[in-house]
């Protein structure tokens, strides 16, 4: 029993010593808890982007599909930036974001606040908080959304 003890322990090294670079392409998921003038809804995003695309700003871009009230269909094109590198990953960064359900589009200005942990140099946990300021028949509406789940690299 004690060699396979000792191989997983070399494997386990191994794996913590290789280099986690988040300037690569990615792919993800992610539950998304939306809130929008004080409604709350949950949603399904795919996401894909690039960390390195001009330099240190990347793009992604996302689509995600929900229920509330009623149905919905979102998209979002954000700008991010990496705000540190290694097994923890904190990035931020901006974009536009379009919301379509029940008859109305509400187009908007997003923030957003994340950060990686990093499973295995292809498979990271992230989190992230977006606020947003959503444009509707000549009003504001004020939301954010909390975003979890995986990104491969």
């Amino acid at each position: 029993m004690r060699p396979y003890l000792v191989l997983l322990a070399l494997l386990w090294g191994m794996a913590s010593a290789q280099s986690y670079e988040p300037n690569r392409l990615f792919v993800g998921a992610g539950l998304d808890f939306n809130w929008l003038a004080g409604s709350s809804y949950p949603s399904l995003t795919f996401q894909a982007g690039d960390y390195d695309l001009f330099g240190s700003l990347g793009l992604r871009a996302h689509v995600g599909f929900g229920q509330g009230s009623v149905g919905f269909f979102e998209f979002g094109l954000h700008a991010l930036t990496a705000l540190g590198q290694g097994r923890f990953f904190p990035y931020g960064g901006g974009g536009l974001g379009v919301i379509f359900g029940g008859g109305v589009a509400l187009w908007g200005l997003e923030g957003v606040a994340g950060a990686e942990f990093f499973v295995n140099p292809t498979l990271s946990i992230g989190a992230e908080i977006a606020p947003s300021l959503y444009l509707a028949n000549g009003s504001a509406v004020f939301g954010f959304r909390l975003r979890l789940g995986p990104n491969l690299r």
